[in-house]
């Protein structure tokens, strides 16, 4: 359609085969540039929906009566794999034999509910 255009109009328009070629330049630019964000935002991290954070958030309440909250939950995504990372307040005198039962059973409770394999970042609550 450009080339047309281009052909047509160049006949009256000496610079308008330039023109175009620049306008498709851009427009090829700006698709890599979308794609690239896509994935790499993919890649490194993108937060998670707010229904998938009610759950994940409902599944640890399940876990631990200890927890205050959790929040700063991020997917990460290669392929059909599924990681999560999440940060989990604990109450600061929690025991960090405690704390690591915590979040070795919401690891494996996020990994049975939502097949991702998950990194829990503990913290005390402040």
């Amino acid at each position: 359609m450009v080339g047309t255009i281009g052909a047509i109009a160049g006949k009256y328009v000496w610079w308008i085969d330039g023109a175009l070629g620049i306008g498709v330049s851009a427009l090829i630019v700006y698709a890599a540039y979308d794609i690239a964000k896509t994935a790499f935002n993919a890649l490194m991290g993108e937060n998670a929906s707010p229904d998938f954070s009610e759950r994940i958030k409902k599944i640890a309440g399940e876990a631990s009566p200890e927890l205050k909250d959790i929040h700063h939950i991020h997917m990460h995504r290669y392929g059909d794999h599924l990681e999560i990372t999440l940060h989990a307040r604990l109450n600061e005198n929690t025991k960090i034999l405690d704390a690591h039962n915590f979040s070795t059973k919401l690891e494996q409770e996020l990994r049975k509910e939502l097949n991702a394999d998950t990194t829990v970042h503990i913290e005390p609550e402040k």
